[in-house]
């Protein structure tokens, strides 16, 4: 199994934790009801023993360092729905989105810097092929 079958099998995981975790009905009187999604949520990425991360509407990206537990916003300063994430490493990931919307972290996620993707179809997928490059599909 290559590393990226590895990344997409882990965020796939996760994506079916979240979504079932959400689907769960709510607990008894006074117990804690445990997590609730309550972002419109379209793809996560994992690195392997690693930080996740989480892309949706309204341009959300969010980084979770403790397998999921607790998540922090990143800033993405776009309002646009962002389809898809993937890393290469810690430091180096891309997301995309709407109207060919390609954003670019180089430091784990806490700056995010849009590139030209040379399209306004919408975009989403995103495969880090390396920490230099990554394909996107729209």
């Amino acid at each position: 199994m290559s590393l990226h079958q590895g990344r997409r099998l882990s965020a796939l995981a996760l994506w079916l934790f979240v979504g079932l975790v959400a689907a769960l009905p709510p607990g008894r009187a006074g117990a804690d009801p445990g997590p609730r999604v309550t972002e419109n949520l379209y793809d996560a990425a994992a690195l392997p023993g690693g930080p996740l991360w989480r892309v949706g509407a309204f341009g959300l990206i969010s980084r979770s360092k403790d397998s999921g537990r607790t998540w922090q916003t990143l800033p993405s300063r776009t309002t646009e729905t962002l389809f898809a994430v993937d890393f290469a490493d810690e430091n180096r990931g891309w997301a995309v989105g709407r109207g060919g919307l390609i954003l670019a972290t180089t430091d784990g996620g806490d700056t995010w810097t849009a590139q030209d993707s040379g399209t306004k179809n919408h975009l989403f997928d995103v495969d880090a092929v390396g920490p230099k490059e990554a394909w996107a599909l729209g």
